[in-house]
């Protein structure tokens, strides 16, 4: 099995959607997401739910900061894609606002 062009440019979007994420780029995040996006989040919790569009995602972004007074942070230590599918195991860390 070969990996095609799509595939490696997909791992590539990835990494960089993290590396922009990590640095607060929003610039390049607006870029890399479409409008219509869609977010899967968690099941519980303050962030749970979807979120439809790259405004709701962004908007949870900014929550997420909020929430963790900025010590969020996450990064990938795994990728593969496959046609147009992709996935990323990540590593993520953060303290909760008001924890010490």
């Amino acid at each position: 099995m070969t990996t095609t062009n799509v595939e490696t440019n997909n791992v590539e979007l990835i990494r960089k959607g993290f590396e922009a994420f990590a640095a607060g780029n929003m610039a390049v995040l607006g870029e890399l997401f479409d409008s219509n996006a869609n977010w899967h989040g968690a099941a519980a919790g303050v962030l749970k739910g979807d979120y439809r569009g790259r405004e709701a995602i962004f908007a949870m972004f900014a929550q997420l900061h909020q929430e963790t007074g900025g010590t969020f942070a996450s990064k990938p230590v795994a990728m593969a894609a496959r046609a147009i599918r992709s996935l990323c195991k990540r590593r993520f860390r953060a303290n909760a606002t008001g924890a010490s």
